[in-house]
């Protein structure tokens, strides 16, 4: 199985597109599963405010974990990343990609009855997790 295949069952499992992400990476990064859990806990749905999507979040946690060691490099890391997915995807704002608000009740409806997860968000979590593997993580 590979990382994205991984990342995408974790998030069909129930974790949020952030979880899926870091925590495909963490135990190889040194830190274990229920931890990086727990950390990325908030950052699913665009941390629930209708910002960044979740996979991203991931992503640079994971990049961070990673390249951390300066915060130039990691920002030079995160632009990369950043660029590479805007490649596959346009944008990086959760509502933008989805169509909806997850935060409003009527449009997470919508995003559970349209498949919108399945659809969407299955797709950044993989392409997510592809790109984080092309750049070394």
């Amino acid at each position: 199985m590979t990382k994205a295949e991984k990342a995408i069952k974790t998030f069909q499992d129930g974790y949020s597109c952030a979880q899926a992400v870091f925590m495909t990476f963490a135990e190889d990064l040194g830190l274990n599963a229920e931890t990086a859990a727990r950390l990325t806990s908030g950052f699913g749905g665009g941390m629930h405010i209708g910002g960044t999507c979740g996979a991203v979040s991931g992503a640079i946690m994971a990049l961070s974990l990673k390249f951390g060691e300066g915060k130039k490099r990691t920002y030079d890391k995160t632009a990369e990343f950043t660029d590479k997915l805007l490649e596959r995807h346009p944008s990086l704002n959760c509502p933008e990609l989805l169509g909806v608000d997850v935060r409003i009740e009527e449009d997470m409806k919508k995003a559970k009855d349209d498949g919108l997860f399945r659809q969407i968000c299955d797709s950044l979590v993989k392409d997510a997790c592809e790109i984080l593997e092309e750049m070394g993580v």
